[in-house]
């Protein structure tokens, strides 16, 4: 018995909702869509957006808001919908709609739809909701984003290489220019005296031999210099 009224519950509320889709059709196909430029509203992702009803006025009175989803989903916001109470919020005479806790997700157009209270025609004009996002986040999360950091940071390095590699090379054949230069030109018999000390004599006069680049037949030559010896 309860599984029947269950049954019988379910039913009735897909019959209600038909009904309501099928009534929202036929004011849509009976009214007018508004070719005014869409009310644009702005709000940052997490924040509580505030959307007015701009076809509300005068000989109109607000209905109900609908919105179609990226996935082809169709919501209505308005009296005698199933809605979720924590998400949405609306004004009956007014027709500002409260969406708290926004996400990327949820923006995109969304209509409002008014009667005429004279001759009960449909009027719409739809409100563009944009939410903003966190450029931090962006700059985390998007492909392109790191895609260009990647070529950045590639970039950069490479530069830095190069540049390592050419102050490498430059100073190397730098010091290769600066080699010591062979004594060619000095000459071999540069007429250097080389004074050896020799033994101390009884009363303090030094022999002091005088060597010259003479040729050795002159050796056994001596000359008496005042107790200085000098060989040829």
């Amino acid at each position: 018995m309860l599984q029947a009224i269950g049954i019988h519950r379910k039913m009735t509320g897909t019959l209600w909702k038909t009904v309501f889709a099928l009534l929202v059709t036929i004011f849509k196909c009976s009214g007018k869509v508004s070719h005014e430029a869409p009310v644009i509203r702005e709000v940052a992702e997490g924040d509580t957006a505030v959307l007015p009803c701009p076809s509300n006025d005068l000989p109109h009175k607000f209905i109900y808001w609908e919105r179609t989803g990226p996935d082809n989903t169709y919501l209505v916001i308005g009296p005698g919908n199933d809605i979720d109470r924590t998400k949405y919020k609306y004004e009956v005479l007014s027709g500002t709609l409260y969406i708290r806790a926004i996400t990327k997700e949820e923006g995109g157009a969304y209509m409002c739809v008014s009667q005429n209270l004279v001759n009960s025609s449909i009027y719409i004009r739809p409100v563009e909701l944009v939410v903003k996002q966190d450029w931090e986040e962006v700059w985390e999360t998007d492909y392109e984003t790191n895609l260009l950091r990647g070529w950045i940071a590639f970039i950069v390095v490479g530069a830095l290489l190069a540049c390592a590699y050419a102050v490498f090379r430059y100073r190397r054949r730098s010091s290769t220019r600066f080699t010591a230069i062979p004594d060619d030109e000095a000459p071999e018999d540069s007429g250097a005296v080389e004074l050896t000390s020799g033994n101390i004599h009884g009363n303090g006069e030094a022999d002091t031999s005088v060597d010259t680049d003479f040729p050795r037949a002159f050796n056994a030559m001596y000359r008496p210099m005042g107790g200085v010896e000098a060989r040829l």
